[in-house]
């Protein structure tokens, strides 16, 4: 049985690096995404739920988005701030960072993100970013409205 311990734990180990690399590409954010909502040409009649939002599935590409623009907001980029509720815009941007010139020349990404269901119209969300320098977590808060998930408050740090 000593024989087939070396090779059992070199499968393991083998199979737990997969599983680990596999994770870290469905984490890779997304280069290319679509719109959510595409205009139909005029030739396309729209789908008879075309002023519905999508609301099955997670909301995780609308995290996504949003942490893009607000990750380029707080180094210091102006974004406008997208799938967020109106309120916390308001919030966010009547706060201005003040972004020190060596942070500013910074370029921070989502690292990992996992979103926690809590009930069906809303979530929680830990995501992990780096921007060269320092890795930090955030959590958002995710709620579905009548016009699908929007971020509605987010704690940096």
């Amino acid at each position: 049985m000593t024989a087939r311990t070396p090779r059992r734990r070199w499968g393991v180990a083998i199979a737990l690096a997969t599983l680990a690399v596999l994770a870290a590409i469905a984490l890779l954010p997304a280069r290319h995404q679509r719109s959510p909502n595409p205009t139909p040409t005029p030739s396309t009649p729209p789908s008879p739920s075309a002023g519905a939002p999508a609301i099955a599935g997670t909301p995780t590409p609308v995290i996504r988005r949003f942490l893009a623009g607000y990750l380029a907001y707080s180094y210091g980029r102006p974004s406008s701030l997208p799938d967020a509720t109106d309120l916390l815009r308001a919030q966010l941007l009547a706060q201005s960072p003040n972004v020190p010139p060596a942070v500013r020349g910074r370029r921070p990404h989502l690292v990992a993100l996992t979103v926690v269901a809590n009930t069906p119209a809303d979530d929680r969300a830990l995501a992990t970013i780096s921007d060269g320098v320092q890795r930090y977590p955030i959590e958002l808060d995710v709620t579905l409205g009548a016009n699908g998930w929007l971020v509605s408050d987010i704690d940096p740090e």
